[in-house]
């Protein structure tokens, strides 16, 4: 047998060294048996909104203990069964969700093998997932419906479909991403092209003339937001002019988050913009917060991961959603509700499994929806480049690793935010 791999976290990127020994038949466990923990906080805690408390806030058992000891990665994956690691429960709710996503009052998991659940209200059949729904990788909340898109950039849709926010377009061309707004439907398609559905009494499916180049779409109760690859932003319905034209501070943005009424812009120095209704401060993010790499915004409170993996929240103190767990702590991916939090832990690293060949790492990889990653190559540990595209969708991943004609090479998985 040869020398083992050597794996280290370097810089929040986990880093892998070769050579390596011969051909090994089995996976290694080296990060417990799972890597992201779903927590969630809120869904009208006080007697206001006690009637709405129906399951949409959804917690794996046990995460605390995620955070004490600090998860340690082993440095030698032949460690066995006996690699150090975070053992906890297995939670048929929440095993296996790479990504969330929230209603009202209800709640979407997207799980790994590309199969979603749904928890809370579901009068309107927003939880009742379609019988066979598979192959997802992205997924959406409105108000009381919920939406998904399959691999093949089909959406499906249910829920509450009074204003058509359900009728899909049947010519619909393949879709990148879904929004849903209180009673409307929004898609970015995948040639950078938008799609609108469902209620518009305020012209929030009356899509503005040469909307293209399109990243990232988003919808509120009456309005409906598009972010362009140039970082400038597009707004259209709405019930004010503040809502509908953005400020001069919105430039430069790498991503959007509607609100009901009012909406989050994430600027590409870390600074987070609002504008709308300024219900509660909603509108004045805290002022030391900086460093943010992912926005969210519910009815009336907005979230901000930074990127220490920490979490702020600010807006109407009575709407129903307290402050987070204090403890959280390693925030991977994060979404708003109308009255609840749902956020994604990273609580293993991003490395899952390992198994060594003749040629090299064969690694399998635990990654949350609505982040990106990158697999980049160094031979000094200095200098590093980019091999391949970034990994953007959620879930295992299994990636070879190859030796160099040196016999020494380093790559590592960084998130590039």
């Amino acid at each position: 047998m040869g020398r083992p791999a050597a794996i280290l976290r370097t810089a929040g990127a986990l880093l892998a060294c070769l050579p390596l020994a011969a051909a090994d038949p089995e996976f290694v466990p080296v990060s417990g048996t799972g890597g992201l923990l779903l927590v969630g906080w809120g869904g009208g805690t006080d007697d206001a909104f006690s009637d709405y408390q129906l399951g949409q806030v959804v917690s794996a058992a046990g995460w605390e203990s995620a955070f004490d000891p600090p998860m340690p990665l082993p440095l030698d994956p032949a460690a066995g069964a006996d690699a150090t690691g975070v053992e906890l429960p297995v939670d048929p709710v929440t095993h296996d969700t790479v990504g969330v996503a929230c209603g009202e009052f209800h709640t979407l998991l997207l799980r790994r093998d590309g199969t979603v659940t749904a928890r809370g209200w579901n009068r309107a059949g927003q939880s009742s997932v379609p019988t066979g729904l598979a192959r997802v990788v992205g997924i959406a909340c409105g108000a009381d419906h919920s939406l998904a898109v399959r691999t093949d950039g089909t959406v499906v849709a249910w829920g509450w479909n009074a204003h058509g926010q359900c009728d899909v377009p049947t010519d619909l061309p393949p879709v990148q991403q879904v929004a849903g707004g209180a009673f409307h439907s929004v898609a970015l398609l995948r040639d950078g092209r938008v799609a609108a559905w469902g209620r518009n009494h305020f012209g929030q499916t009356d899509l503005p003339d040469d909307l293209t180049d399109v990243v990232a779409v988003s919808a509120g109760a009456t309005h409906s937001v598009a972010l362009r690859r140039d970082g400038t932003v597009v707004v259209w319905g709405g019930f004010s002019e503040g809502l509908r034209i953005p400020p001069p501070r919105a430039r430069a943005l790498k991503a959007v988050a509607a609100g009901a009424y009012f909406t989050l812009g994430l600027r590409d120095d870390g600074r987070v913009v609002a504008w709308g209704d300024d219900a509660g401060g909603l509108l004045q993010p805290p002022a030391d917060l900086a460093d943010v790499v992912a926005i969210a915004a519910g009815n009336y409170h907005a979230m901000a991961l930074r990127r220490d993996g920490t979490l702020r929240v600010w807006g109407t103190p009575d709407s129903g959603v307290p402050p987070p767990p204090p403890a959280l702590r390693g925030v991977a991916a994060i979404a708003a509700g109308g009255f609840h939090g749902q956020v994604l832990v990273q609580s293993a690293p991003y490395l899952d499994r390992i198994r060594r060949t003749a040629d090299g790492l064969r690694c399998q990889l635990n990654l949350p929806a609505g982040r990106r990653f990158v697999v980049e190559a160094s031979r000094d540990l200095v200098r590093w480049e980019p091999v391949g595209e970034d990994i953007a969708q959620p879930g295992r991943y299994e990636l070879q690793w190859p030796v160099t004609p040196t016999g020494m090479a380093f790559r590592r998985i960084r998130p590039t935010w």
